[in-house]
């Protein structure tokens, strides 16, 4: 197996975070924080954007457009509501430091994150993909599938998120497309219970990690329509 490659945050942090002290950044509390922002920012977005565009003209890099709209409300939301006392802070397209390849290669980076405040090494990330129809749900599962499970995506966190911006159809209908695809149930989340948001659970693996031992991953699933 080869090393993995040593950056600052490596000599400021020597030390692996321990899973409780992953588990208590990435608490329930602050996990429901996250993503009320989430859910709070696309809200905000949707109104001052979405309401806006006549999505039967061709809309150009749109995928990117919604992220960078979307972030940006988030980290608004963060800032009005900042105390002082916040555990994380947004991020727009942050890299994941640990899972670096080489020294040459970029690392790989989420959509949008969340880094705790007192160590940056642990990232609560959110995938973000266009899905055009309710059945066009692959790219938006092969985060899931190829990043998150193998531990390349979250490797210091037990739960992170994909969201599905919808084009046209239902909300369920992409849920259940999910829910076929993957071949587990797609559990409502309470917290959310108004909203399309829902979890799946899976074994993942991460090395160097727990000494390699299988843990279960909760992945969330939020789904929101942009008409």
């Amino acid at each position: 197996m080869s090393r993995r490659i040593v950056t600052i945050y490596d000599h400021a942090f020597p030390d692996a975070p321990e899973w409780n002290t992953i588990a208590d950044a990435w608490s329930s509390d602050v996990v429901e924080s996250i993503l009320s922002l989430v859910w709070q920012g696309y809200d905000r977005m949707k109104a001052k954007i979405l309401s806006k565009v006549d999505f039967t003209q061709p809309l150009h890099q749109l995928e990117r457009m919604l992220t960078d709209a979307h972030a940006t409300e988030i980290t608004l939301l963060w800032k009005a509501n900042h105390n002082g006392f916040e555990t994380f802070l947004p991020k727009q397209e942050p890299w994941e430091p640990n899972s670096i390849k080489s020294p040459s290669a970029m690392p790989p980076s989420y959509d949008i994150g969340f880094e705790n405040v007192n160590d940056p090494r642990l990232r609560w990330p959110v995938e973000a993909k266009l899905l055009a129809r309710p059945t066009d749900v692959k790219r938006y599962l092969d985060d899931l599938k190829l990043k998150y499970v193998p531990g390349v995506g979250a490797p210091f966190s037990a739960q992170a998120a994909l969201l599905g911006y919808l084009m046209d159809g239902k909300t369920s209908d992409a849920v259940a497309a999910i829910q076929a695809t993957l071949g587990v149930p797609l559990n409502p989340f309470p917290p959310f219970a108004k909203r399309s948001h829902h979890t799946s659970e899976h074994q993942r693996s991460v090395p160097g990690i727990q000494s390699g031992k299988p843990h279960t991953f909760l992945c969330h699933h939020l789904v929101a329509e942009l008409k």
